[in-house]
């Protein structure tokens, strides 16, 4: 990547949104994360991102409905879905996506993004 990606983030686990906020920070991207699905997507209105990570099991609204969401209303946007259960979705979705396994490191999560921005 030659430039720093707008991230939108949505991570339920407290501890582990701020983890990888870090992570993405180090990595030089500017990140915006949430808890919820929902609480991401009043986000959409007003700013535009080039990748949604985001766990796949969410309270309300899940991962994957979100992605389907972002891909509705921005299909230039990449995606990654970060989960220890990525293989229930590998082959049915509508779009491209890069699947991050939990738990994951720098390096992986790099390689991920880098997968999500080919796809979109």
């Amino acid at each position: 990547m030659d430039r720093p990606l707008k991230i939108l983030l949505v991570e339920d686990n407290q501890q582990l949104l701020h983890m990888i906020e870090e992570m993405l920070r180090l990595l030089g991207h500017e990140v915006h994360g949430f808890a919820t699905a929902e609480a991401a997507l009043a986000t959409l209105s007003g700013m535009e991102f080039d990748v949604l990570l985001t766990d796949i099991n969410l309270p309300g609204m899940s991962g994957v409905e979100l992605a389907a969401t972002v891909m509705e209303k921005r299909p230039e946007t990449g995606v990654v879905f970060a989960s220890g259960f990525g293989y229930l979705v590998s082959e049915k979705l509508p779009f491209r996506f890069a699947l991050l396994n939990k738990p994951y490191n720098l390096t992986q999560l790099r390689h991920a993004l880098e997968d999500a921005l080919a796809f979109s």
